[in-house]
């Protein structure tokens, strides 16, 4: 009985009590209100980063508000070809610009995401894994935003 209990209680107090905790995660310490005003562009893209940045919307009176105005740029664009002139792979480029207004100021900063994939036969397959890159593209913005709003505050 005791040699059948004893792996599991190592296992669980070496996986339980290792204290690891991402970095980043969920950004703790936060004490700011994003209020998105404007968006243009991409209209996948920019819904997508809506979606992240509603974690960050929730009105709290002892915090500071930061409006954001949104304009996206997303493209597909073909970079080799196959001796038949068929295109084999492409580059996906977007380009986030956010106008950042605070009491304090008001700035822009421009982030550029890009990802290089291989053509995919199947159409309808290849426009689902571009939408799932749209949207590491959009986390990936708002990671960087937080933290370069969090370094200049």
């Amino acid at each position: 009985m005791l040699k059948k209990l004893l792996p599991i209680i190592i296992i669980l107090f070496l996986s339980s009590s290792c204290g690891f905790e991402p970095k980043y995660r969920g950004f703790k310490g936060v004490d700011f209100v994003l209020k998105l005003q404007k968006s243009s562009g991409d209209r996948e893209l920019n819904n997508a980063i809506k979606s992240q940045l509603s974690r960050y919307d929730e009105d709290k009176d002892d915090y500071d508000i930061i409006k954001l105005d949104l304009d996206s740029k997303f493209e597909k664009i073909s970079i080799s070809k196959n001796s038949k002139g068929e295109i084999t792979r492409y580059n996906l480029r977007a380009e986030i610009s956010l106008k950042i207004t605070t009491d304090k100021e008001q700035r822009n900063v421009f982030f550029i995401e890009e990802f290089k994939i291989d053509k995919i036969s199947d159409t309808v397959e290849e426009n689902n894994y571009i939408q799932i890159v749209k949207k590491d593209f959009a986390q990936s913005v708002v990671r960087r935003l937080i933290l370069d709003l969090r370094k200049n505050k």
